[in-house]
């Protein structure tokens, strides 16, 4: 065993660390992060296959090193703006958010003046807050802003018989940026824009959890990458030496430029064993699985530990419901519970990356994987006949792109060649 592979074996499972089933790739992704600087990573799963446990992951043993290093994780929605996704998470909240109301209350106060802008404090948040805030001020800032404002976060006031409360002291930054006003709206920007830069040059590592799209949603997908790439460029021109790392969907991994500039990590998917074994060290044993039927579950799920998780459910369910005929879950129980509808469902989105433009191919596909996973093994010849009706082109085709995914194995030389589910 090489001095690398000892060093991946021992940070499987260290001691101490979050409850993650360490592979050997996402640890040479840790160790990249924490040594070093300036990566631009795009790591590759499909559906379900862990990424964003992977990057909360990431995150968890990167922010409690000794000193810890600054991360933000954001999980990106198509719908905001980046800024406000950087703004919401809790690297922001927890980093920026004081300096950026610091800098929001300095910009109102030079454009109000004195007098105007301690009757506005007044209005907006209160009489004993603004006299709080010119004691902070007297007292040269000792503290931050938010912090004095917070202390006040509840207080009501009296509005005829209603008591309201101050709206305004849940957000300041709302307030301060409200009255600024349509005029002060580019200068408010350029406020956050630079507030924001400022901390992602302190950075370590920015994750970015993009979401999975389905095969109309490439435009989308399309646009958030060009804004991410744009902050990239952003980082780029600042000089920042922040670590970028974007988690993204295998089955839709291409036909963007951005991408090109990547270093991808894939994440490999698990093996039915290693599913096994997590499900095993989380609870004790595989009970109530027999140790083949929850083998067999691992197998139905591809490497796709969500779709296991999934599996193990609908195993449950349908095992709680008809449990008077089996005191364990056994691997008929298993064949019962997921059925041939909910194969083909789960199983469709990875077809159509093979076979985007034909659902009949899909259909055979799956007509395919079902006669061998049910068989073990099967004669190409069989195959060909029963599920082609003897056309041996289209079955070619199938087999050939099933086995270039990596679902089949073939062996053998016609007409004794076999066709394997693969390992």
């Amino acid at each position: 065993m090489s001095a690398e592979q000892k060093a991946d074996e021992e940070w499987t499972h260290p001691p101490g660390r979050s409850e993650y089933f360490w592979t050997p790739v996402s640890m040479r992704l840790l160790r990249r992060l924490k040594t070093s600087k300036k990566n631009l990573i795009a790591v590759v799963g499909s559906q379900g296959s862990g990424k964003t446990s992977l990057m909360h992951a990431l995150g968890y043993e990167l922010a409690n090193l000794s000193p810890p290093l600054e991360i933000c994780c954001v999980k990106w929605s198509s719908r905001e703006d980046v800024e406000t996704q950087l703004r919401s998470s809790s690297w922001f909240q927890e980093r920026v958010y004081q300096r950026y109301l610091d800098s929001l209350y300095d910009a109102l106060k030079n454009n109000m003046g004195d007098r105007l802008f301690s009757q506005w404090l007044e209005t907006t948040f209160g009489r004993e807050p603004s006299e709080a805030l010119a004691q902070w001020e007297a007292s040269g800032r000792a503290e931050p802003l938010g912090n004095v404002l917070s202390r006040f976060k509840g207080l009501v006031e009296k509005r005829g018989e209603i008591a309201v409360e101050k709206l305004a002291l849940r957000d300041p930054s709302a307030a301060f940026e409200k009255k600024l006003g349509e005029s002060q709206r580019r200068k408010g920007k350029e406020v956050i824009d630079t507030i924001i830069l400022e901390g992602l040059r302190k950075l370590h590592v920015l994750f970015i959890d993009l979401p999975d799209y389905d095969k109309p949603g490439k435009g989308k997908m399309g646009r958030d990458l060009a804004r991410v790439q744009e902050l990239w460029d952003r980082l780029q021109r600042a000089k920042a030496k922040t670590n970028l790392v974007i988690f993204f969907q295998r089955e839709l991994f291409h036909g963007h430029f951005f991408i090109g500039k990547t270093d991808v990590v894939r994440l490999p998917t698990l093996a039915p064993q290693e599913m096994v074994s997590v499900y095993a060290a989380k609870f004790g044993s595989t009970s109530p699985f027999t140790d083949q039927a929850l083998l067999e579950v691992a197998r139905e799920s591809r490497g796709v530990f969500r779709r296991f998780l999934r599996y193990i459910r609908l195993c449950l369910e349908y095992w709680y419901d008809h449990r008077a005929r089996s005191s364990v879950i056994t691997p008929a129980v298993v064949s019962e519970a997921i059925d041939d509808p909910q194969r083909f469902a789960d199983l469709e989105l990875e077809l159509a990356d093979m076979f985007p433009a034909s659902r009949e191919s899909r259909l055979s596909a799956f007509r395919v994987l079902e006669c061998v996973r049910k068989n073990e093994s099967v004669p190409q010849a069989r195959i060909v006949e029963e599920i082609f009706d003897g056309e041996a082109r289209k079955a070619l085709k199938v087999l050939s792109a099933l086995e270039s995914y990596d679902f089949i194995d073939r062996s053998g030389r016609p007409p004794d060649r076999q066709v394997i589910l693969k390992a």
